[in-house]
């Protein structure tokens, strides 16, 4: 059998899954939209506002967000997708950014949380995820196999249609963080999961109340009084954690020589815990000096 062949033998199982689920397709500026079931009369409204949190979350950094390839492009970097609505194939134009192509985004807008969590089994899933890479979702089977079919495993936005701009600006700040770094050659993966989450966290701080911001500061600065910064942070403390450190380094270098850092921060976290630690903890109100027990426990 040919190899174009076994292509569309393959892209014609998947399209079958795909419509196990019923679902509808809208655009939006960076790819499409999957609703399951039908498209909700707030669909136009939601499609702004996830066009806003985009333009906000690249915008922060002082960049635009990806656009629509016009013309030419290179057909591996394109999204097919079938369309319930024509019972055909779509296919989606790559994104241009940093002067090269990249793969749209499929942003699958839930109903709920409850039904993002039967799709992606994770109860501490809240409102929206994003992940660059093949999605493995939890969930049930039928569900999971349909995620896998209609986004094809990558780019893919999970969240609820109700998800604040709090939520969906903190998602796309991971879609900035991948795309800086892809185009930089920098592995994102590699960094401190505190940094990644601190990005996010610090480019969705104008959409949070003035009462969060608050908390998180006091998070942080209750975390830093008996522990100090390693290669990663388990659980929810590195939210507020990386979005005090982020926070830090953004005041200190600004936003251009912040993003600077991250190739050092992927490979050699270590010396920038030695550089930037101590004026972290004095910027809290803490000495510069990590707790003794933690130093000795943790060899920073």
């Amino acid at each position: 059998m040919g190899a174009s062949v076994c292509v569309a033998v393959v892209l014609a199982s998947s399209w079958a899954m795909a419509q196990a689920i019923p679902y509808m397709l809208t655009d939006w500026a960076c790819g499409v939209i999957v609703w399951p079931g039908a498209v909700p009369s707030y669909a136009e409204h939601f499609t702004q506002r996830l066009t806003h949190a985009a333009e906000a979350a690249f915008g922060f950094w002082g960049y635009d967000i990806p656009t629509s390839v016009k013309g030419a492009y290179d057909e591996a970097n394109a999204f097919q997708i079938h369309d319930p609505a024509t019972d055909s194939v779509r296919t989606i134009p790559p994104l241009g950014w940093a002067d090269r192509e990249t793969l749209p985004v499929v942003v699958f807008a839930f109903g709920s949380v409850d039904a993002i969590r039967l799709a992606m089994g994770d109860t501490e899933l809240y409102a929206a995820f994003w992940s660059p890479w093949p999605l493995d979702p939890g969930g049930s089977p039928e569900v999971k196999e349909w995620i896998l079919a209609v986004g094809a495993g990558y780019r893919n936005m999970i969240c609820t249609s109700s998800a604040t701009d709090e939520v969906l600006i903190h998602e796309f700040a991971h879609w900035f963080t991948f795309q800086w770094c892809y185009s930089q050659g920098i592995t994102a993966p590699q960094l401190p999961n505190y940094i990644v989450e601190g990005i996010a966290e610090v480019t969705c701080a104008s959409a949070k109340d003035a009462n969060s911001t608050v908390y998180d500061r006091l998070q942080a600065y209750s975390w830093a009084q008996n522990k100090c910064l390693t290669g990663s942070i388990q659980g929810v403390m590195k939210y507020p954690v990386g979005a005090s450190i982020v926070g830090y380094l953004v005041d200190t270098l600004g936003t251009d020589d912040f993003l600077r850092t991250l190739r050092e921060w992927s490979i050699r976290a270590w010396l920038m815990i030695d550089q930037y630690q101590a004026g972290w903890r004095e910027s809290l109100g803490l000495p510069s000096n990590c707790p003794q027990e933690e130093v000795e426990s943790t060899g920073v």
